[in-house]
């Protein structure tokens, strides 16, 4: 595609580009696309950008989709052309200005997107790649970087050559592979009345979610994507040392070849016989090919922008700390606010920058109304006298006391669990069965000995069709655990008749049930070896499915998970073998965030799951 776009431009003239433009409707098309096919670990989203250069600045000015689940006829470069002609004939900008595509925690360095970003710069040379982060951004900070290859690592796709000599002549390291662009967001006057009209009808605890002290799920997939790539680079080296010592090894041969061959000629014109014919030395010692170092830099380069994200992120961390810290002072809320307004009061009003306002909202809950009667407290420049409603110091103190009062009730109330297990009934799980009737004294234990307390345990089993219409068994929520045990004792594992199970089925009744109303944490963790009826969708087909796609009386996906976040239930997922990898991915388009897989595969690895997964969400509370 971008083969057919390419423009006049002299292909040794670098056309750099400063500042990369982006409007805010194609800003909102990204988001959304990414986030409904981009979410999840597996899938990657990406697109079109579509636009226009003015001098140093490439304005993008709209953008389109790649199409998903293609059939083996679909030209992927005619519908990219079939769209921009759509676009011309309605007078939208449609020159090609690059691509965008999703990633996962910052992890898009590979040397496919390299060999992309390439194809693009020497065909558009003002061409960019913009990467957004679905998981990054759902934590509160919007994270869309422009990136550009440089010239030297351009110049080195154009040699072919990836050696150790040919990076060393490019003056070429990973630091220097590829390059930021600066990019802003541009909205007309219009978007910009309409955002702050929208500001104004966001409830003002929206966001308060950011300050989520919990780190250590994050933290934790950083540096396990960092400890992945540090593995393959070190795998790497042994490789490029293993060939430095072939070499070395292979001279030292060549050089005892040549003496012998020395040595043997001597001897011959000393009995005056003719010398040994000269032979090609290359032709008995074959060179050894050098490993190409474009991967090893690639990895570097990933590796760097790993720690260059874990960075950020504990700067980002240590701050919610100290800011935590500052309301546990033991002084009283006045006085923290006299305090906070005094030190505001003493820069000159002309030069205010909204930092006085950041202050007090975040204090007064983004009480607009008082945030507006502080900006409009003036001075008096002869006297220095500072003139302090006290009204609005009173009702930010009684915001201040209100919001503490709800979060310790809060927190109070996440410590209060109502747990469904979710099991697959039929012949294949009976163990598993077993296990969750002998271990659940246990869960119960190590929670409380945790400062949790039970609120209710229920149990769904489910089987298939196959197995009759009413194929579920179930057990309402009870804080008693004995009767917990005797219910689930009265569970037979047998049934199931093709290869999937009414998985869909079992979620939908979990869903539904009373759930306690006291309980802050509502989870649902489900074990189960194979996925729900829906060839292609939730397995590969390898095995018997008599609904191929889906039961007439599955329920809807969206509706499934709709009802989930409505309801607050977090989902963990026990997983047993790989049979349901499929239906986990499906299952997170919907779920919006990544689902949490533990290992049980062992029966007694059911214990530390179900303890592992209510102790994960506790800390992210």
């Amino acid at each position: 595609m971008a083969n057919r776009n390419r423009r006049a431009n002299a292909p040794d003239v670098d056309n750099t580009i400063d500042l990369v433009q982006v409007d805010g409707l194609v800003v909102a098309k990204i988001i959304k696309h990414c986030h409904e096919e981009g979410s999840s670990a597996v899938d990657v989203a990406q697109g079109v950008l579509l636009g226009l250069v003015a001098d140093t600045r490439l304005e993008v000015t709209n953008c389109f989709p790649f199409p998903k689940n293609l059939d083996e006829n679909f030209d992927e470069e005619d519908y990219q052309m079939e769209m921009m002609r759509h676009l011309r004939k309605v007078n939208v900008d449609h020159l090609h200005v690059g691509w965008y595509q999703s990633t996962q925690q910052g992890a898009f360095l590979s040397t496919q997107f390299l060999e992309s970003q390439f194809t693009y710069q020497t065909s558009i040379e003002e061409s960019v790649v913009l990467i957004y982060d679905p998981l990054k951004t759902k934590r509160g900070f919007l994270h869309l970087k422009a990136y550009r290859l440089t010239p030297q690592a351009v110049a080195l796709y154009k040699d072919n050559d990836f050696g150790a000599d040919a990076i060393k002549t490019h003056h070429l390291s990973f630091e220097s592979l590829y390059q930021e662009i600066r990019l802003v967001i541009h909205n007309s006057h219009l978007v910009n009345a309409l955002l702050c009209e929208l500001s104004e009808m966001v409830p003002s605890y929206e966001g308060s979610q950011y300050l989520d002290l919990g780190t250590a799920s994050v933290l934790e997939k950083h540096l396990r994507s960092l400890t992945d790539n540090v593995d393959e680079l070190l795998q790497d080296t042994n490789k490029f040392n293993i060939y430095q010592r072939q070499v070395v090894k292979q001279q030292q041969e060549k050089q005892k070849y040549v003496q012998k061959r020395n040595l043997e000629n001597t001897a011959r014109q000393a009995r005056g016989e003719a010398p040994l014919p000269d032979e090609d030395i290359t032709k008995v010692f074959k060179p050894i090919p050098v490993p190409p170092r474009l991967e090893p830099m690639v990895l570097s380069a990933q590796i760097a922008a790993h720690c260059q994200q874990v960075s950020l992120f504990c700067s980002q961390a240590l701050g919610k700390l100290f800011l935590s810290e500052a309301l546990q002072q033991p002084q009283s809320s006045q006085q923290t606010v006299l305090k906070a307004m005094e030190a505001g009061m003493e820069r000159k009003p002309e030069k205010k920058s909204g930092v006085e306002s950041s202050i007090l909202s975040a204090i007064a809950d983004g009480d607009e109304e008082l945030v507006r009667a502080y900006s409009g407290i003036s001075l008096d420049p002869a006297a220095r006298a500072r003139q302090l409603d006290e009204r609005i110091v009173n009702s930010v103190c009684s915001k201040a006391h209100m919001n503490i009062d709800r979060i310790a009730r809060l927190t109070s109330q996440a410590h209060q669990i109502g747990i469904c297990f979710l099991l697959d009934t039929t012949g294949s799980m009976h163990s598993y069965i077993n296990g969750v009737k002998e271990q659940i004294v246990e869960i119960v234990t190590r929670l409380e000995a945790s400062g949790c307390g039970i609120e209710g345990l229920s149990f769904v089993g489910y089987k298939d069709w196959s197995d009759g219409v009413n194929h579920f068994e179930i057990l309402p929520f009870t804080k008693s655990v004995s009767e917990f045990k005797s219910f689930v004792a009265t569970i037979c594992a047998k049934g199931g008749g093709d290869f999937p199970e009414d998985v869909l089925g079992g979620l939908s009744r979990a869903i539904s049930l009373n759930w306690p109303q006291n309980s802050g944490t509502k989870i649902i963790f489900h074990l189960g070896d194979a996925p729900p009826h829906g060839k292609t969708i939730f397995h590969d087909g390898r095995h018997r499915d008599d609904y191929e796609n889906g039961h007439p009386r599955d329920p809807p996906l969206e509706e499934l998970f709709r009802d989930m976040r409505l309801k607050k239930l977090m989902y963990y997922f026990g997983r047993i073998n790989g049979e349901c990898d499929r239906m986990i991915a499906a299952f997170e388009k919907y779920y919006g965030e990544k689902i949490e897989t533990l290992d049980s595969a062992e029966v007694g690895n059911i214990l530390r799951s179900v303890t592992e997964s209510v102790m994960r969400w506790l800390a992210s509370v």
